[in-house]
C-alpha cells in the first residue's frame, strides 16, 4: 500500500500521462483517458476537495490506471510519460487484458 500523497501530485501525474479533466456533478472529478488507437477509454474519478489522498484511494486509483504498485510509484518521480503509459495500455488491450 502506498503512503499518502498530496492531491495536487496525483493530479500532476494524471495530467502527465495524458488524462484529461471532464467536469462533472458529485463528490468526485473525473479523468479521461483515450488510448492511441480509440478503442479504449480509462476514466478515474478522484474525489473533490483538499488535503491528502488516502492510501486506499490511491490503491484504487492504481488499479484503474491498470498499473503495477512498482509502475505507480515511479509514474510520480521519473519520467514515466505519456508515451509510455500509452504503449502500456496499447500492450494490455492486444494481450486481451482490458
Amino acid at each position: 500500500m502506498m503512503k499518502q500523497c498530496s492531491k495536487i501530485v496525483l493530479l500532476r501525474m494524471l495530467k502527465k500521462l495524458g488524462f484529461v479533466e471532464r467536469k462533472g456533478r458529485g463528490k468526485h472529478i473525473k479523468y479521461l483517458y483515450e488510448a492511441s488507437q480509440g478503442t479504449k477509454r480509462i476514466i478515474v474519478p478522484v474525489p473533490k476537495g483538499r488535503g491528502d489522498m488516502k492510501p486506499g484511494t490511491l490503491d484504487g486509483i492504481r488499479d484503474r490506471l491498470y498499473l503495477n504498485r512498482r509502475q505507480f510509484e515511479g509514474a510520480f518521480v521519473c519520467p514515466f510519460t505519456r508515451e509510455d503509459y500509452s504503449s502500456l495500455i496499447d500492450k494490455l488491450t492486444s494481450d486481451g487484458k482490458l
